[in-house]
């Protein structure tokens, strides 16, 4: 895709953008992450320390070491749960004033359009961020069902996780919703890869 001046302006303003996206979410990430790899390594070392094993826990140690790596996992699903809403929405922005199709995000019609005009959106991850997205903004619903449908993986479906003597029937109606979303820090990088590469190349300004 060669580029004029006003072009390489917009692919400036559209890397810039979305590298200061992807720094604010990891000022954001890096504490709670490195709060839970030490929780994490702190609760390694204690139950193998030789205090553990003469008296196994006796003020609740690892309790409190439990209880501080879930709050560095909920902090950390809030993070990316917030910035995933984010780069769609700048996503959303940026596609749709590259091909002028007014206030409406049509995923299938974006695509189109994009390809003509020599992009190459990776349509099928877009969607799927659109869905994560959807699902972080709105519960439950069709982009719920959808996304299940598609990534049963990114749902915390109770039929996978209670334990045995509570566990659900198999034919239990399932509803996917926010609650149960998950979203994988490497699922993230991999949505502001793509958004990356569906843009236009990085190009320097050069008046």
């Amino acid at each position: 895709m060669s580029l004029g001046l006003l072009p390489r302006l917009q692919s400036w303003r559209f890397h810039y953008g979305l590298d200061m996206l992807v720094a604010a979410y990891r000022r954001a990430a890096d504490g709670p992450e490195a709060d839970k790899m030490r929780a994490e390594a702190s609760l390694k070392d204690w139950v193998a320390s030789p205090s553990y094993q003469e008296h196994p826990d006796p003020q609740g140690y690892s309790d409190h070491l439990a209880g501080l790596h879930e709050e560095a996992e909920v902090a950390l699903r809030l993070i990316r749960e917030a910035f995933v809403i984010s780069l769609f929405h700048f996503w959303e922005r940026q596609a749709k004033a590259w091909t002028h199709s007014g206030s409406n995000y049509h995923h299938d019609d974006v695509i189109k359009m994009l390809t003509q005009q020599g992009f190459t959106p990776e349509a099928d991850q877009l969607r799927l961020l659109q869905l994560v997205a959807n699902v972080a903004k709105h519960s439950a619903g069709r982009s719920a069902q959808e996304l299940y449908e598609v990534r049963e993986n990114l749902f915390r479906d109770p039929r996978r996780v209670l334990a045995p003597q509570i566990r659900l029937s198999d034919d239990a109606p399932y509803e996917p919703n926010y609650d149960d979303l998950l979203v994988p820090g490497a699922l993230l990088q991999a949505f502001f890869d793509a958004v990356r590469k569906s843009g236009p190349p990085r190009a320097p300004l050069r008046f």
